[in-house]
C-alpha cells in the first residue's frame, strides 16, 4: 500500500514575463532548496540538476501542457546548461526555452507535432503554448523502477509521495496562466495511476477535475478543472509524449480536433 503524503505575432511574448510569474518562479526554487534533501534518492547519481517550475511563458500561452516532471536528461552537457547558472538566467533561459534559437528537449517534439492540429495556431514557439509539470524535480524515470525489487518498491513509494506534495505547484502555476483556455495532459504517474486520476485525487481543497466525457480514441477524455479562481477545459489522453514515440498522443489529438478547437474560440 503506497503512502503518499498531504498537501501542506508572439515571438517576443516569452521574453518578459509579469511579477505572478517571477513570483512563482522564486517561491517554487525555495521550496524545492528546503525539501529536496528528502527526495535526494529519487535522483541519478551525479547529476546536477535545477528546478524547473516551467517550460515557456505561462502568461501568454492559450493552451498548457501538463507532464509529470522533467526529464532527468534536460540537464545532460551537450544540452549547454551552465552549472552555474543563476537564478535570474535560470528564468530567462525557460521563459525562453522554445525561442527560435533554443534546442528544447525531445520529449516535446510529439506535442509540438499535436498541438499543431489545432485552430487558432498553437505553438510553443510562438508562445501560444507552454509546459507545466506536476514536479519541477528532474528525478530518475519512473520506469526504470517498475519491478518487484524491494528498492524500487521504495523508490516509487518515494516518488508518488513527492508528487502528492509538489503537485500543489502545479496548480499555482495554472493560476498564472491568466491567457489559457485549455489543458492538455497525458500519460501516468508511474504504474498506478493515469495523470487525470493523480490530478483528481490530489486536487487542493475547493477544487476538482470534474469528469466531461469520453473522447474519441483509445483512453481519451474531457474534463473540467474548476476551483482556486480556475475555470478551464481539460483533454487528457493516456497515451503520453514517450508511448510509441508520441505516436498515439498525435492521433488522439487529431481525433478530438473539433472538440479541442471548439474549446478554444473565445467565449
Amino acid at each position: 500500500m503506497v503512502k503518499l503524503g498531504k498537501f501542506h505575432a508572439l515571438e517576443n511574448v516569452g521574453r518578459k514575463s509579469g511579477n505572478g510569474v517571477k513570483n512563482h518562479f522564486k517561491n517554487v526554487l525555495d521550496y524545492v532548496r528546503r525539501t529536496d534533501h528528502k527526495c535526494r534518492y529519487l535522483y541519478c547519481a551525479g547529476n546536477l540538476t535545477k528546478p524547473i517550475p516551467f517550460f515557456g511563458n505561462p502568461e501568454s500561452a492559450l493552451v498548457v501542457t501538463v507532464g509529470l516532471n522533467p526529464s532527468k536528461r534536460e540537464f545532460d552537457h551537450h544540452r549547454g546548461w551552465l552549472e552555474a547558472i543563476g537564478d535570474s538566467a535560470l528564468e530567462t533561459r525557460l521563459l525562453n526555452y522554445f525561442s527560435p534559437n533554443s534546442h528544447p528537449h525531445p520529449f516535446f517534439n510529439p506535442w509540438t507535432e499535436a498541438l499543431a492540429h489545432l485552430t487558432p495556431r498553437i505553438s510553443y514557439r510562438e508562445g501560444t503554448a507552454a509546459h507545466l509539470d506536476l514536479s519541477p524535480r528532474a528525478t530518475d524515470f519512473p520506469s526504470n523502477h517498475q519491478t518487484n525489487n524491494p528498492n524500487d518498491i521504495r523508490w516509487r513509494e518515494q516518488f508518488l509521495k513527492m508528487l502528492s506534495e509538489d503537485v500543489l505547484w502545479f496548480f499555482e502555476a495554472l493560476k498564472k496562466c491568466k491567457q489559457a483556455r485549455l489543458v492538455m495532459m497525458a500519460g501516468t504517474a508511474t504504474k498506478h495511476f493515469y495523470l487525470d486520476q493523480f490530478v483528481s485525487k490530489y486536487a487542493p481543497p475547493n477544487t476538482c477535475l470534474k469528469y466531461d466525457g469520453r473522447g474519441d480514441g483509445r483512453n481519451v477524455s474531457f474534463h473540467n478543472l474548476v476551483g482556486l479562481d480556475l475555470k478551464l477545459p481539460v483533454f487528457f489522453s493516456g497515451a503520453g509524449p514517450a508511448f510509441q514515440q508520441g505516436a498515439r498522443l498525435i492521433q488522439n489529438v487529431n481525433l478530438n480536433q473539433e472538440k479541442l478547437n471548439s474549446k478554444l474560440r473565445p467565449a
